[in-house]
């Protein structure tokens, strides 16, 4: 194998890694949503259980 096909094979890889990356930070980006979501939600339901609580 030359050192051109080496050079080439390595800048592929690393395209490619780039590429696979940048879909990995996508989808732990929308992931990432759903969980500060469901944690908005639990303080929402907590602080709602606490003012009922003491309004009874």
């Amino acid at each position: 194998m030359s050192t051109y096909d080496r050079k080439a094979r390595l800048e592929q890889i690393e395209r490619e890694f780039a590429e696979y990356e940048e879909t990995l930070r996508t989808k732990e980006k929308s992931e990432s949503r759903r969980l500060w979501l469901l944690f908005g939600f639990g303080l929402y339901c907590v602080a709602l259980g606490f003012i009922m609580g003491i309004s009874v």
